[in-house]
């Protein structure tokens, strides 16, 4: 990410100084720039819930970790209905924001909290069978080609792509399942991250400030060469780096433990 900002604010005059910075502090969602730091809207979101998820696990038992869970996604939702309804204009936003786009990551956490033992996913697995799941799918698309309403869409989207992801983890040995765990879509997987980070330097809405870099197929080809390098050169050896020190952290705390007990 650190990588991509110093590329992004070196060779394109547009990124500015103040989005950096708050694509850096995790609040891009909250403020403005150009296109090449808007992605980072989601990224913003994603560490806003690692930072308070595990806070709220902590410190809740399992019934009212639920509960709370429940309660926020539907704060979401009445939140979002009232910015989308209210608040929103040219000038402002509210759908880039962390208050109304947060229950697309809690129906996930709910999930998990649900299936947490062996019995419980057995349970969902018989619940969740092919003709149940493609009535849900195709309910949600129904719903998602007949309004235009963005609130209605956000809550339909975000409830039905984490029942999709339930349904092929309980199921790995359908056919859906094993492509989505082929080792090519795999590997993709492994690079969505920087992929991520790196199309929007080349896959643009305005004009072009990289000429055919920004043009396809050229946009493709650089998108994923980069996202490869990105990957292999910064983002694995940052991984291996992170577990090292995860390694020593625990290892002195481990020593200080049986020093307090002795």
């Amino acid at each position: 990410m650190v990588v991509y900002l110093i590329v992004a604010g070196t060779i394109i005059t547009a990124v500015t100084m103040s989005e950096i910075a708050q694509s850096l502090l995790f609040v891009r969602n909250y403020g403005v720039g150009s296109w090449y730091t808007g992605h980072f809207w989601s990224l913003s979101i994603e560490e806003h819930f690692y930072a308070f998820m595990p806070v709220v696990i902590v410190c809740l038992r399992k019934r009212a970790l639920l509960a709370v869970s429940v309660g926020l996604i539907t704060l979401c939702i009445a939140v979002r209905w009232y910015e989308m309804t209210y608040l929103s204009s040219s000038l402002y936003l509210p759908q880039f924001r962390t208050e109304n786009r947060i229950d697309a990551l809690l129906w996930g956490s709910v999930f998990a909290q649900l299936l947490q033992t062996p019995e419980a996913r057995e349970r969902a697995r018989q619940m969740l069978r092919p003709t149940i799941i493609a009535g849900v799918l195709a309910v949600a698309m129904a719903i998602l080609l007949s309004t235009h309403s963005t609130p209605i869409r956000r809550t339909v989207t975000a409830m039905a792509l984490p029942t999709a992801i339930v349904f092929t983890t309980l199921n790995p040995h359908m056919f859906v399942s094993r492509g989505l765990e082929s080792s090519f879509v795999r590997y993709v997987g492994r690079l969505s991250y920087s992929l991520y980070l790196w199309q929007t330097m080349f896959f643009v809405n305005d004009k072009h400030v990289l000429g055919a870099a920004q043009r396809f197929p050229l946009a493709l080809v650089l998108t994923a060469v980069l996202a490869y390098f990105s990957y292999n050169v910064v983002e694995k050896p940052c991984i291996r780096l992170g577990h090292r020190l995860s390694k020593h952290l625990a290892t002195r705390t481990s020593a200080r433990s049986l020093v307090s007990v002795a």
